[in-house]
């Protein structure tokens, strides 16, 4: 292995290690974009739940403001956190975006590594066998000149 070769693998395994870290940013990214996502599911399940509830209470016949404010209010509550975890939610999905492209990035750097080692392997590969030819060649000649001595 030539000092190429060697220069070669040793960043191609601080790139390995570089798209391991990207991979592992990746997950994460992902498993706070489904965590945000399952937020905003359920409090829009909720949202919907509460607002059902207060047109129901709405129109009772006879209605006691304290309950209807006290729902009107846990309803704004709960808007204002959907609208927080949809903000959430966004910032993951950009968050997960780049994450992968960055992965994307960098296993395309390590594709080329990969194609830069295997040229400098099989450039000295190649220069091995045009030696092992040419040692081969000598004692093809060294042996057809003993058998034109004798």
């Amino acid at each position: 292995m030539n000092s190429l070769e060697k220069a070669l693998r040793t960043v191609r395994s601080q790139m390995r290690f570089e798209v391991a870290l990207a991979a592992a940013r990746v997950s994460e990214a992902a498993d706070a974009t489904d965590h945000a996502h399952s937020r905003v599911n359920a409090l829009t399940q909720q949202c919907a739940d509460i607002d059902k509830e207060l047109r129901r209470a709405t129109q009772q016949p006879s209605i006691d403001p304290a309950p209807l404010a006290m729902i009107q209010n846990f309803l704004q509550f709960e808007l204002r956190s959907l609208e927080r975890w949809q903000k959430q939610l966004e910032a993951a999905k950009e968050f997960e975006y780049e994450s992968r492209a960055e992965l994307a990035r960098l296993r395309h750097h390590d594709r080329s590594l990969e194609g830069a080692v295997k040229k400098a392997h099989g450039a000295q590969e190649s220069e091995r066998r045009k030696d092992d030819f040419i040692a081969a060649d000598d004692l093809w000649l060294q042996h057809s000149s003993r058998v034109l001595v004798l």
